[in-house]
């Protein structure tokens, strides 16, 4: 939808083109393509902390075409895309107590139902995975900053409501 009329490349228009892997190496998309296999997944060049998606490269191409897919989709818009940020808030509250389970020692019952949801909450199945993602890689990396991550969804979530 926001990209009716407008697709930004790096390269050379080639308005004949009708095979999306020859366009992809010719015009150089800046948009990156979640479908099909000829381009990198989103979640190699944007990542989130908590809400708010970031690109992965810190410089060159890679940096620029998740810079301006994040621009393009309003992906950082908490005013354009309320709804976005507010579904991202809820899979942060949701997967922070599963991962909790996971890591305090849950009785085994528990902790395998933590696990199903963790595995659900991630799937390339789910809504928003890469935010799943990177919440729960956060969480296996810095459980104090994922905790203040988790305060602050809530509050999102709250502030929304």
């Amino acid at each position: 939808m926001l990209k009716k009329h407008y697709f930004p490349i790096a390269g050379k228009y080639d308005l004949a083109g009708d095979d999306p892997a020859q366009l992809h190496i010719k015009e150089k998309p800046l948009l990156i393509c979640p479908i099909g296999d000829f381009d990198d997944a989103p979640e190699d060049w944007i990542r989130f902390y908590g809400v708010s998606p970031q690109a992965v490269a810190p410089n060159g191409f890679n940096r620029e075409r998740a810079l301006v897919t994040i621009e393009f989709f309003k992906l950082d818009d908490p005013t354009e895309r309320k709804h976005l940020f507010r579904e991202r808030a809820f899979i942060i509250v949701a997967l922070y107590p599963q991962l909790e389970k996971l890591v305090d020692g849950a009785m085994d019952r528990e902790k395998d139902d933590a696990q199903q949801l963790v595995e659900g909450f991630t799937s390339p199945k789910s809504a928003h995975t890469n935010c799943a993602q990177s919440f729960r890689d956060l969480f296996q990396n810095n459980r104090a900053e994922a905790k203040a991550i988790f305060e602050s969804a809530s509050q999102l979530i709250i502030s929304m409501s």
